[in-house]
């Protein structure tokens, strides 16, 4: 069953605070609101932490949420989560931790492949912020959040023609930029 279809058929009842619709609701939405955090900020416990406010957030203005044509649903919950972001890099700064006892615990192997992915996640930040911010944007919804054109186009209050060109930019740039 496609994503948009389970939505719209649990957003009405949930918007009347119906706890089963409320949370069938966020089981749809936690795994692409986290992806999209997670490529945002620095480690997973920041998303984590950002993925239950953003979900608190929406659970709150729930109710005043009005179905727009041009405004779906996951347009809405994609700008609610952009604003979260915003205001984590507004208070914070990046901090990069070690933690003394993964050596002790974790063996070489798990630990070089842990190394390896957090340099490849690394890697990926680092080129996806040389782009322009709207290019990013779109990147990251498309392949972190998994939103259609037409819901990007939504949240970023762009035609989808004019993400189909930020997405198409953005990745040959991305290409590039990882080549080098």
């Amino acid at each position: 069953m496609d994503l948009q279809k389970n939505i719209d058929e649990l957003l009405e009842p949930a918007q009347k605070k119906d706890v089963v619709a409320v949370g069938r609701l966020f089981d749809f939405l936690v795994e692409p609101v986290f992806r999209f955090v997670f490529f945002r900020v620095k480690n997973r416990e920041n998303a984590e932490d950002l993925t239950n406010e953003i979900l608190l957030k929406i659970f709150e203005n729930l109710p005043k949420f009005e179905k727009q044509k041009n405004v779906p649903f996951l347009a809405w919950v994609f700008r609610i989560a952009k604003n979260k972001i915003t205001d984590f890099w507004r208070t914070r700064r990046e901090i990069f931790e070690i933690d003394e006892n993964k050596i002790d615990k974790d063996s070489t192997e798990n630990l070089q492949r842990e190394t390896e992915n957090f340099f490849d996640r690394r890697r990926l930040k680092i080129a996806l912020q040389k782009l322009p911010e709207n290019q990013r944007e779109a990147v990251s919804l498309k392949f972190f959040a998994q939103l259609q054109t037409a819901e990007i186009a939504a949240t970023m209050r762009k035609s989808p023609t004019a993400v189909r060109v930020l997405l198409s930019r953005g990745l040959k740039k991305l290409k590039i930029i990882l080549a080098e």
